[in-house]
């Protein structure tokens, strides 16, 4: 996260990862579109993790990538970089499968669909408000 030349906070190093490089440069190019940048396209699961070094704000992964040994790979992700905000994204068909993992650190979820790069945008953009606030509120310890 960084504070961009208006002052607003602004989401950096986005991790998507999907299955189809094609699907991928269209999601990176809605986010391109909303102003984000840094964003580092993945087709391996597991290749995640070697990104997690350069801490990343959000990971956007789908649904399908999470099939087998979801849980321990989110469960990973929150253990070495719990900052990180995790989105799925889901077709309507695979949405009750994306609402099993919300237990295992999951921000949101993503319907893929019509209004997916509206949806998106507005994920994000709740994200950065949260990493506001908690900038903003003290922690008592």
């Amino acid at each position: 996260m960084k504070v961009g030349t208006m002052g607003k906070v602004m989401l950096t190093n986005i991790l998507t990862i999907g299955k189809d490089p094609f699907t991928l440069a269209i999601y990176e190019q809605h986010l391109r579109n909303a102003g984000y940048v840094n964003i580092v396209l993945i087709t391996e699961k597991d290749t995640c993790l070697q990104y997690l070094d350069i801490k990343p704000c959000v990971i956007l992964i789908e649904v399908e990538m999470l099939a087998v040994n979801g849980a321990d790979l989110l469960q990973t992700v929150k253990l070495k970089s719990p900052d990180t905000y995790i989105v799925i994204i889901s077709s309507k068909s695979n949405l009750s499968k994306a609402e099993d993992l919300l237990d295992f650190g999951v921000f949101d979820i993503i319907v893929k669909g019509q209004y997916m790069a509206t949806s998106m945008v507005e994920v994000l953009e709740n994200i950065r408000l949260m990493k506001v606030l908690m900038q903003k509120v003290p922690v008592e310890r």
